[in-house]
């Protein structure tokens, strides 16, 4: 694999595949469309610590890329690790506010760039306030369930979201012009096992979570007879609802 730590490569997932050229870019600016480009965030700018995987399919012309993601983010660095759907590794970014550095499978499509793969990424999940202190000529605007960067009256990319949770939910990316487009389904981990500690507890009739239901419907019906198993059943209750609020 070809291990890169330098400024950031010029142009992105459209500039590869259409053969633009773009004059070199300083560190950590990277160009959405001609004359406007994006000042990558810093990891802190989020706001939040996030572990999440996701699956991209990149569009152009016709031709899906489909690949696995894994997305991890700290105050102090954005780490994305991308795999082909056979697990193997295409590439690895990191960026620390400061400096930029990838590692590339040499059969990884060159049209993919690993900086513009962060901006896309960045447009799609950041805060809207730090994207728009580095957003050069052009304007972000957000409304409920989308967001668009506008050049006057022009369009030139469109982002919707099927969900109000965008870490856990499907968004749907378009640069219009550079013509090409991102389904990118996403997941939080702290989702993925909350799910997985669900479906253990109620995998069958048998299950944990269903057993103490039981047990609490049976505490019910003694209540009736004789009160001094309220406290009982209203720990009970507590702890269901707690499990059920994890799971």
């Amino acid at each position: 694999m070809t291990v890169h730590r330098r400024s950031l490569l010029v142009g992105g997932l459209a500039t590869g595949l259409t053969g633009c050229t773009e004059p070199a870019m300083p560190t950590g600016v990277v160009p959405l469309a001609p004359g406007v480009t994006l000042g990558l965030p810093t990891p802190a700018s989020l706001g939040r610590q996030i572990e999440a995987s996701q699956l991209v399919q990149a569009t152009y012309q016709g031709r899906d890329i489909v690949f696995e993601g894994a997305l991890s983010i700290t105050a102090d660095r954005v780490l994305l690790v991308c795999m082909d759907m056979l697990g193997r590794q295409a590439l690895m970014a990191k960026w620390t506010g400061a400096d930029f550095e990838t590692t590339i499978a040499p059969w990884f499509p060159t049209s993919l760039r690993p900086d513009n793969m962060l901006a896309d990424i960045m447009l799609i999940y950041w805060p809207a306030e730090p994207l728009r202190r580095t957003l050069r000529g052009a304007v972000l605007d957000e409304s409920t369930g989308s967001r668009s960067i506008r050049d006057g009256r022009k369009t030139l990319i469109q982002i919707e979201y099927d969900s109000p949770d965008s870490w856990n939910g499907t968004a749907r990316y378009e640069s219009v012009v550079w013509s090409y487009s991102l389904r990118v389904q996403s997941a939080e981990a702290r989702v993925q096992t909350a799910e997985a500690i669900r479906g253990m507890l109620e995998d069958d009739e048998a299950g944990i979570l269903n057993g103490l239901r039981g047990g609490l419907l049976k505490l019910r019906s003694l209540q009736a007879l004789d009160e001094r198993v309220t406290p009982w059943r209203e720990g009970l209750e507590r702890g269901i609802a707690e499990v059920e609020e994890v799971a």
